[in-house]
């Protein structure tokens, strides 16, 4: 080098200067870039890749953390289309800690990407058995309850793809509460996105009379009428028309 520093003290200022945050942003940036193509995508995942991720989203360190949910909304993309990645991600320990992401976290862009990647995983069956015994359903129950508008969303959609897999998710939604989470939404929430998708979700929570009756009883003809009268969207009334 001109300045006659070696390689080593070079190597060894950078190394210095190179905080955990840096090194894991960039480490997120590059598998992102890998999972662009599916046959790397499952490298990656196979690898341990969804769970370094998760990892790296449950520490507090905001540079690394935006990208490593960039990468898993690629992921998403990804497990949406192609079973072997969906089964992939679907691991147990994966799960376990995406689960406690989000029983953890109280508000986040990462929360939802969490959220939208189990939902995926529940939608195409991977996974379903797992999330509804696991803390999930609970955790998003609180979240619609405390969370931001984007948070909330997130939770009402994951409850109607929960549900709409079967018996098995809507008596899991069912018996925890989601049915008063998402009539409470529909009736009280300010943004429009959410008050839509709460009752989008409750068409696929109401599949039996049991579960009628509990949506009646908590004011779901209330929330039908206001949405399909006051909208305040074409969303909302067609929600309400079809619930």
């Amino acid at each position: 080098q001109e300045d006659g520093e070696s390689d080593a003290e070079d190597c060894e200022r950078v190394t210095e200067s190179t905080t955990y945050d840096d090194l894991a942003h960039h480490t997120c940036q590059a598998l992102s870039s890998l999972c662009q193509e599916d046959v790397c995508a499952l490298a990656v995942l196979r690898g341990g890749g969804i769970l370094l991720l998760l990892q790296i989203v449950a520490f507090d360190l905001i540079l690394s953390r935006q990208s490593a949910v960039l990468c898993i909304q690629t992921i998403c993309d990804k497990a949406g289309k192609n079973s072997d990645v969906r089964n992939a991600v679907g691991g147990s320990s994966s799960l376990n800690l995406a689960v406690k992401v989000v029983e953890t976290t109280s508000t986040g862009p990462h929360i939802c990407a969490i959220i939208s990647l189990l939902g995926i995983l529940c939608e195409f069956g991977t996974s379903v058995q797992s999330i509804c015994s696991s803390r999930t359903i609970s955790a998003c129950i609180a979240h619609m309850a405390n969370g931001d508008a984007q948070l909330r969303s997130s939770c009402s959609l994951f409850f109607g793809i929960v549900a709409g897999t079967g018996p098995l998710g809507r008596d899991a939604c069912n018996k925890k509460g989601c049915i008063q989470a998402l009539v409470a939404a529909s009736l009280r929430s300010a943004e429009p996105k959410t008050r839509a998708t709460s009752l989008h979700s409750l068409c696929n929570l109401v599949g039996n009379d049991s579960s009628r009756i509990i949506a009646a009883q908590h004011g779901v003809f209330v929330a039908i009428s206001e949405a399909m009268f006051k909208g305040p969207t074409l969303s909302c009334q067609s929600a309400a028309a079809k619930l």
